[in-house]
């Protein structure tokens, strides 16, 4: 044979039995539902900082929720893929891909570990390998970073062969924005980079990043900011949210979602608060999927309420008089709260807070759709 397959199932409809795996002690080494590789192939799943739950199901899926790490035996020139129900995402050595890519590994063989950065329901993880690792070398082409100023750039490979993908690192200095952003081949072209992610040609390629001064939008000036994040998988103005809890800037920093990750399920998540730089009157527009009841509350640069909508309620909570929430978890459209600032340019917060009627000192949201614009007559 050319090459091994093994695959390892996670649904009761494939046969594997119930699994129920969550917190403190949550690990498993799970044999191979189907392999014609000579030895035994063993994934580790460790779930104590995640969930790995197929348990009663009775279909083809596990809950695989984010912080579960899989263990994964590879040998030189292993192909990596999986199968999952939406935009569930793994993570190896800081590339992510989903269940329309792959991951191929290169080095000395062993294992490496597969990260779920975007959970979700996953069906089966698969691994094909070469029968003689040691005969795959393929040619590698180099990574070259321009040099730049206010800020820093690199790359998590000097090398890669074709189809790899290359991970970039992009740091503005404080004050700065990225101003532009290619990266060509030595013959001009432009390969295409997503979420500062890009696959490897077959020629050596470079990397260029300038930088330029960051300005709040001029008073008067027109903006429309949309963050449609669980619509467009955690991808928002070429950023890639993912389960790191940190701040996330968009559109040249103008909106910080801070102290906040990316849940397949429900959006950006987290406690925030939000920061909106605004060049005069705006309309913001908020879907969230509240479990808790809670107030929204929109503050001006001294801290002074504008506006704030209390008792927003999750559509899975049920409300003081026992009534469903309205307020749902997927987009906008399916619920959402808007506040209006009347005010000149400054720096808006938009924060989650106890609500008048609520229990929650400090209520968790979960942020599937936000949207910021202008007032205009």
């Amino acid at each position: 044979l050319d090459e091994y397959t093994t695959t390892w199932f996670f649904g009761n409809a494939n046969g594997a039995p119930d699994y129920s795996l969550q917190g403190a002690g949550a690990e498993l080494d799970l044999a191979s539902s189907s392999s014609n590789n000579p030895s035994e192939q063993i994934l580790h799943i460790d779930a104590t900082s995640g969930k790995f739950n197929n348990a009663g199901r009775g279909d083809v899926w596990a809950q695989v929720n984010n912080g579960t790490v899989f263990t994964i035996p590879v040998v030189n020139g292993s192909v990596i893929s999986f199968d999952s129900y939406a935009a569930e995402t793994l993570t190896i050595d800081g590339v992510p891909f989903d269940k329309n890519g792959s991951y191929t590994y290169v080095g000395a063989g062993g294992t490496v570990e597969a990260a779920v950065t975007a959970g979700g329901y996953m069906s089966m993880i698969k691994v094909v390998s070469p029968s003689k690792p040691a005969e795959y070398n393929p040619a590698m082409y180099s990574v070259t970073v321009a040099d730049t100023a206010n800020g820093t750039v690199s790359s998590n490979k000097a090398e890669a062969a074709k189809g790899e993908s290359v991970v970039l690192t992009i740091n503005p200095d404080e004050g700065y924005v990225i101003d532009t952003y290619t990266v060509q081949t030595e013959g001009g072209t432009d390969v295409e980079v997503t979420d500062n992610i890009f696959k490897m040609p077959a020629e050596n390629v470079t990397v260029t990043v300038t930088f330029k001064i960051y300005e709040q939008p001029a008073q008067g000036s027109t903006i429309d900011y949309e963050l449609a994040i669980s619509a467009n998988g955690g991808t928002v103005d070429g950023v890639k949210m993912d389960a790191t809890q940190m701040d996330y800037k968009f559109f040249d920093n103008y909106v910080t979602l801070k102290s906040m990750s990316y849940s397949n399920s429900h959006g950006a998540q987290g406690f925030g608060p939000i920061e909106v730089q605004v060049p005069g009157p705006v309309s913001i527009t908020v879907g969230t999927c509240a479990y808790d009841d809670m107030k929204i509350v929109l503050k001006d640069a001294d801290g002074n309420v504008v506006a704030e909508k209390d008792d927003v309620i999750g559509n899975q909570q049920s409300d003081a008089n026992g009534n469903n929430g309205t307020y749902g978890c997927y987009g906008y459209d399916n619920g959402s709260v808007e506040l209006n600032y009347n005010g000149e340019a400054t720096v808006l917060t938009l924060s989650f807070e106890k609500s008048t009627n609520g229990t929650q000192s400090n209520a968790r949201f979960w942020l599937p759709y936000l949207r910021i614009q202008s007032i205009t007559e």
